[in-house]
């Protein structure tokens, strides 16, 4: 699988006037490695400040988890990817 693109939709719940806005976002990549030190950073871009925020992504064993502060959801996530690249021979 080669991923071209990726999408997340995080969905937050306005103070203001109690409604729900969906956002539209980026991931930071992390690994099983790195995970907990980003998850525990407080300047991190995973946490929500002014209706903005980016989960944190992390494949494991054929799966995408993402990882959030609890104070929005996820909506969806889109992967755009190759299933497997054809062979075109030699030119």
């Amino acid at each position: 699988m080669f991923a071209l693109g990726e999408n997340v939709y995080i969905s937050i719940k306005d103070n203001k006037c109690n409604n729900l806005i969906t956002h539209e976002s980026d991931v930071i990549e992390a690994t099983i490695e790195t995970v907990s030190s980003r998850l525990s950073n407080s300047l991190s871009d995973h946490k929500l400040r002014y209706n903005q925020a980016k989960p944190i992504r992390v494949y494991t064993d054929n799966k995408i988890v993402l990882y959030t502060d609890g104070k929005y959801d996820i909506s969806s996530y889109e992967l755009t990817y190759l299933r497997k690249a054809k062979d075109l021979g030699t030119l």
